[in-house]
């Protein structure tokens, strides 16, 4: 990963994710450590993104695993696929498995149940 990282941005980015979320793109190591980065960063100490180039790299790829610019904490563009109306991002695992990330273009609906 060669662009420049925003650790203040991507770690305001993925602070407002469920834990459900980072689940199922984070393994449990990896989510201990951001956890850590995020406690830091809320008790406005430097995080250990911000002292070590490796937590800083690896802080970029957990952002561009979870759809985020590194370099902004923002959602990355992505253009939809003309023939279904999807978007697709393919991002590379550590172990090298690719997970695929769908977006619908509808939203989901939940009903409440009613007893």
């Amino acid at each position: 990963m060669s662009q420049q990282i925003n650790v203040d941005a991507c770690l305001q980015a993925l602070s407002g994710w469920s834990l459900a979320d980072l689940w199922t793109v984070l393994a449990q190591a990896e989510l201990w450590e951001l956890g850590a980065m995020l406690a830091d960063h809320a008790d406005g100490v430097p995080t250990a993104a911000h002292q070590y180039p490796d937590a800083e790299q690896r802080l970029g790829f957990w952002a561009e695993s979870c759809g985020l610019d590194p370099s902004t904490g923002e959602r990355a563009a992505v253009e939809p696929d003309p023939a279904t109306g999807e978007t697709e991002a393919f991002f590379l695992a550590k172990d090298g498995a690719r997970m695929i990330v769908r977006e619908l273009q509808t939203p989901v609906r939940r009903e409440d149940k009613k007893d």
